[in-house]
């Protein structure tokens, strides 16, 4: 499912995610997280995730086992990250 809604995000020392927060519940990263490339800034697209940077692929689960892949991207001009996709 491709969405772009913000979500919380923690980081390790490195900069690789380790948590993440989406629909009221929290994931721990269960994988090794893969990076996305950045995304061209467009002004004529109406691509969902024009103007956002590079992110993250990663599986994550919940402590009751509801397990996802997320592709996260961070917003630096609203210093937030986006949830571009999920898939189960």
């Amino acid at each position: 499912m491709m969405l772009h809604e913000r979500v919380a995000v923690w980081l390790d020392e490195r900069g690789v995610p380790r948590r993440l927060v989406y629909g009221g519940e929290r994931y721990r990263v269960s994988d090794a997280p893969t990076v996305l490339p950045s995304v061209p800034v467009n002004e004529w697209t109406m691509h969902p995730t024009a103007g956002l940077g590079g992110g993250w692929r990663f599986q994550a689960t919940t402590i009751t086992g509801d397990c996802r892949v997320f592709d996260v991207r961070l917003d630096a001009g609203r210093n937030e990250w986006v949830l571009v996709g999920t898939y189960e």
